[in-house]
């Protein structure tokens, strides 16, 4: 009289095993029969590689250098030489921002693992980047005083930043690193506003 219930137990037993078991066996499966696509491996963006320093960025800052050094001995000679406040605010500011720049340009040198130009030990006067004055202007400059200073002042600086101008756009025809074509477009920039700045002066006194 037992056995009857037992025999009724045993089947929805087995069909609670038999559910079971296919839920385990198909558990996370999107569709029938179908198994769960591999989540993809979301690669972080690869860092941005500094770029590389092509020949003529090179020599941009190896020239570039010591034509600025020129600049701030010129402007260093406004100091005793000149009554106009204005020039003599102007020269103390190329004398900041090209220091300011010299010093960049030297870690960016740094940087390239390049050496500085063989002409970097001491001022090339006369030597070969355009704008430069020669060793005869200097010393002419420098025995200048007043109105004649002013204006030689003037004239020899222009000269001077239309050659650092011309460099500038060389390297930005010619150059790959990017801080440097960045440096190169700024000095340009800047240079640029200065010179007008100068003729306006050169206007006014002459």
């Amino acid at each position: 009289m037992t056995a009857a219930p037992a025999r009724r137990l045993a089947l929805p037993t087995s069909a609670l095993v038999l559910a079971a078991l296919l839920t385990a066996c198909g558990g996370g499966s999107t569709s029938a029969g179908t198994p769960p696509e591999p989540a993809e491996d979301v690669a972080a963006p690869p860092s941005a590689a500094p770029t590389a320093f092509a020949e003529s960025d090179v020599t941009f800052l190896q020239d570039m250098i010591p034509h600025h050094a020129q600049a701030v001995e010129m402007a260093q000679l406004a100091a005793d030489r000149t009554t106009r406040p204005e020039l003599l605010t102007f020269a103390d500011q190329v004398i900041a921002d090209q220091s300011r720049e010299v010093d960049r340009m030297e870690a960016l040198l740094e940087t390239a693992g390049a050496e500085p130009a063989a002409h970097m030990g001491g001022m090339d006067h006369g030597g070969s980047m355009p704008g430069m004055m020669t060793a005869a202007e200097m010393t002419e400059l420098e025995g200048l005083r007043d109105a004649e200073f002013d204006l030689a002042f003037l004239r020899m600086m222009t000269a001077h930043h239309e050659g650092a101008i011309e460099m500038a756009e060389a390297q930005q025809a010619g150059g790959a690193n990017l801080e440097v074509t960045e440096l190169a477009a700024s000095i340009a920039a800047a240079q640029r506003a200065e010179i007008e700045q100068m003729a306006a002066w050169q206007d006014a006194w002459s």
